[in-house]
Parts: C-alpha cells; structure tokens; sequence
C-alpha cells in the first residue's frame, strides 16, 4: 500500500499513513496479501483463528514471511521456498503456546485430535 493511501470503510475514511509508519514499510507493503491471505472481508478465514490473532503473529514474523507474502502478489507462480515459509506462518499462528509445531500435517493433526477429544462423549 501507498503511504498517501486513504481507505474508504463503513466506518469512514482510514489514512494509511499511520499504520505504514506504526508497522514499517515493509509489512505496509505485505499488508494487502497478509489480508487476502488470512480471510479477507467476513467471507473467508483460517478456523478458528481471527485477524487478531493473525496481526500478533505477522507482527512477529521474520523477514522472510513478510518477503513470501509481498512476493503473492507479485509472481506468477508459488514456489516451494515460498510455500514452505508461509507454511511456517500458518504453523506459527497455530502451535499452542509455548510449543511451536514444524508442518501444517502436525497442526492438522494437533487440531483433530483436540477437537475429538473436546466432542466426545467419552471425554465428558
């Protein structure tokens, strides 16, 4: 985004300027693919993780996740270093606390089970 960028919202006019200035300009520049990425609008969005929580975690990412994710929106094609470092976003935003888990197979797997575990008669 443009530093001298204003965004029209239903809540009224938002000046970029801002936030460029608050979050860098180089998350400025990663912020449109961090938002189609993460759920744009209310239609879409990783479940059950919110753009709260996703903010927190893009405010700690390294360089490289904010390079794939300007990268979206420039090449033509997703490669596999591209893939694998915003696979590391996504495992970042969902590790439990305190433990950070390695692929999204894992945090699959970590989600499933716990969801079973929490729906099931026997665990009552």
């Amino acid at each position: 985004m443009l530093k001298n960028t204003f965004i029209s919202m239903a809540s009224g006019v938002i000046a970029i300027q801002p936030i460029w200035t608050a979050i860098g300009a180089e998350r400025a520049k990663a912020l449109p693919a961090f938002h189609a990425f993460t759920g744009a609008g209310n239609t879409g969005r990783f479940s059950p993780i919110g753009k709260a929580t996703w903010l927190q975690v893009y405010m700690k990412a390294d360089g490289d996740v904010i390079s794939a994710l300007q990268m979206l929106s420039t090449e033509a094609e997703v490669t596999e270093t591209m893939l694998a470092t915003l696979a590391r976003f996504v495992c970042a935003a969902y590790s439990p606390k305190g433990i950070y888990v390695k692929t999204i197979c894992r945090i699959l797997s970590w989600i499933l089970c716990r969801t079973a575990t929490t729906r099931s008669p026997m665990a009552r």
